[in-house]
């Protein structure tokens, strides 16, 4: 019985050990993927972007302008 208890013990023990290998490396692989998009962002030049949104939103405002006029 008690060879029984202690085979079952073992049992849940590897089972978790092994559960928890394969929990930390899909963990592994999700922060590398989360690496790659962090480099991938900070290539990002977000002074031209700001710049290009600042124009953009002039160019509304020009428009808008000139349509208020024509009416």
């Amino acid at each position: 019985m008690k060879e029984a208890i202690l085979s079952m013990v073992f049992f849940c023990f590897a089972a978790s050990f092994a559960f928890a290998q394969k929990v930390r490396e899909e963990v592994n692989v999700a922060m590398q993927e989360v690496r790659e998009e962090m480099a991938q962002i900070e290539k990002i030049n977000w002074e031209e972007i700001n710049k290009a949104i600042e124009e953009a939103m002039k160019e509304v405002e020009r428009e808008l302008s000139n349509l208020r006029k024509t009416e």
